[in-house]
């Protein structure tokens, strides 16, 4: 009777799961490969990427690519951008370079990236890359949420020591709707709208809550890379001081500026699905773009684990099941320890300087821990009565 109702809980529990808008990140993958950058094409590149899924929307790769050849130690070559997006669309928000910064007028991506890690996979799924460059140690989240076709990003810096931070800049590089040369590229906000020319869209970041990217001849056509579709950008609505979008006749890049005395900006990033006109996301966003911003800015970036990991719930809980489960238990038992603490250790260090680091730990234990934990639980539950 006891597996029975065991079976059934799980059961259930996976019914529950696949009903709802289930989001996930992959673990990192890490290759090497030859580049095709001019002076670096027999040095040593590094690709690290990972797949956002979601059960019921597109999936999203977020991809980092630089030399890293010895002829270079310390430095980093892009053969575009530091950061890109090959999916949902290789056009749109670039797959070989669309998130970019500088911090002083320098890009804080050319030193060697320090940590490309999934923080959660729980509630929401989360990735962070982090940077210790000489001007702050510059840390991206990258966060699916369930039920928006979208990545929403949080980036923050801490400035190094006796370092003045005179400006904060982001350089966003979209292809939109398609990578020809023949379509006619256009940008619009609630205020203002700019097709390619020699004239930028000026943003007004106080008074408009997003940025859609659109082609008005592959307009939910098929290009030589698919079926066309648009993208967008929400912005941060309290940390950006001014912007601007320049529209060529192929890329539009998109220049915003942070406001110096801040130390973070949040973003979302969205490519419509392949075929939906520009007509159908430009309706959504005028819906509902102050809604995406508010959500953007009120939701939280730190893994949930985190704050449902509850130090002294988990040690009655462990105290309990081990008492239940008895002999059963004790090929794993230790190990469970080990990871208590760890968790605990981490979860301790969280506001301090290194605190990204804590998060990446926190994460590699908590996934070993609840599969541990669950097996204890089993355990206990079958030597009851």
């Amino acid at each position: 009777m006891k597996r029975i109702l065991l079976a059934l809980a799980i059961a259930l529990t996976f019914a529950m799961a696949y009903a709802q808008d289930k989001v996930s990140v992959s673990k990192v993958e890490i290759k090497e490969h030859k580049g095709w950058k001019e002076g670096h094409k027999t040095h040593r590149w590094e690709e690290q990427s990972c797949l956002f899924s979601a059960s019921k929307q597109q999936d999203y790769t977020i991809l980092y690519d630089a030399c890293c050849d010895d002829s270079h130690p310390g430095e980093r070559i892009p053969a575009e951008g530091f950061i890109g997006m090959p999916k949902p669309h290789a056009f749109n928000w670039y797959h070989h370079g669309f998130f970019s910064m500088k911090i002083n007028g320098n890009v804080p991506f050319r030193v060697p990236l320090a940590d490309m890690s999934v923080l959660s996979n729980g509630e929401n799924a989360i990735m962070q890359m982090v940077w210790d460059a000489p001007e702050a140690l510059v840390q991206i989240k990258f966060m699916r949420v369930p039920g928006d076709n979208a990545i929403y990003t949080q980036t923050r810096w801490f400035p190094k020591d006796k370092v003045e931070i005179k400006s904060i800049q982001f350089n966003f590089t979209c292809y939109p709707s398609c990578f020809e040369k023949n379509g006619k590229h256009f940008a619009r906000t609630k205020t203002g709208i700019k097709h390619q020319g020699r004239e930028s869209l000026i943003l007004d970041v106080k008074q408009n809550a997003y940025v859609f990217y659109g082609d008005e001849v592959y307009d939910a056509k098929e290009g030589k890379w698919g079926i066309a579709a648009p993208c967008y950008l929400v912005m941060d609505k309290f940390h950006l001081a001014s912007g601007s979008v320049f529209i060529t006749s192929y890329g539009v890049a998109t220049t915003i500026n942070a406001s110096v005395d801040s130390r973070e900006a949040r973003f979302i990033f969205a490519d419509a699905r392949s075929g939906e006109k520009n007509s159908e996301v430009i309706e959504f966003l005028e819906k509902n773009g102050a809604a995406l911003q508010k959500k953007l800015m009120e939701i939280s970036f730190d893994s949930p684990d985190i704050d449902a990991f509850k130090p002294e719930q988990e040690q009655r809980l462990i105290a309990k099941s081990a008492a239940e489960a008895g002999e059963f238990c004790k090929p794993y038992k230790k190990k469970i320890d080990e990871l208590f603490k760890k968790l605990c250790d981490a979860k301790d260090k969280l506001d301090t300087a290194d605190s990204w680091k804590s998060e990446r730990d926190f994460a590699e234990a908590y996934q070993q821990y609840r599969k541990l934990i669950l097996r204890l639980r089993i355990d206990a539950m079958m030597q009851l009565d």
